[in-house]
């Protein structure tokens, strides 16, 4: 998974779009509330730029998660989400916070309960997103 992760951020266009394809297509074919818990394990390990790869393709999972599989394993990402929306790279913050926004598409106000452990600024924010949105 992490080479992969790796490709989708070669700086050669057609390595990185074949290793999104192939990665994509791997977690479609996946059971949907395992690749949320590859992909939340994978984000504990990994660095930029396959950190950001992994953080936009847990979003996609969420978003096309059943809102049962996705409730069930929100506390968990939110948590991995939590510890990285302090990171260093602004790719990585910006990436988490997109991830949320489609983790809320589908749950709506049940994930709040799960944002309180956000600090007032990276709440601010989340919250900002949410109502560009069109979703608060």
């Amino acid at each position: 998974l992490g080479g992969l992760l790796g490709a989708c951020r070669s700086t050669r266009r057609q390595v990185a779009a074949g290793a999104a394809k192939v990665l994509a297509a791997l977690l479609e074919a996946c059971n949907p509330q395992r690749a949320l818990r590859l992909l939340t394990a994978a984000i504990t390990t990994l660095e930029p730029p396959a950190l950001q790869a992994a953080v936009k393709l847990l979003g996609e999972r969420a978003a096309a998660a059943d809102a049962a599989v996705l409730e069930h394993e929100a506390e968990s990402i939110i948590e991995v989400l939590q510890d990285s929306l302090s990171h260093a790279h602004a790719d990585v913050r910006k990436a988490v916070v997109f991830a949320i926004v489609d983790m809320y598409r589908v749950l709506g106000a049940r994930l709040t309960p799960l944002l309180s452990g956000l600090s007032p600024s990276q709440l601010k924010l989340v919250t900002i997103y949410f109502t560009r949105e069109g979703l608060k």
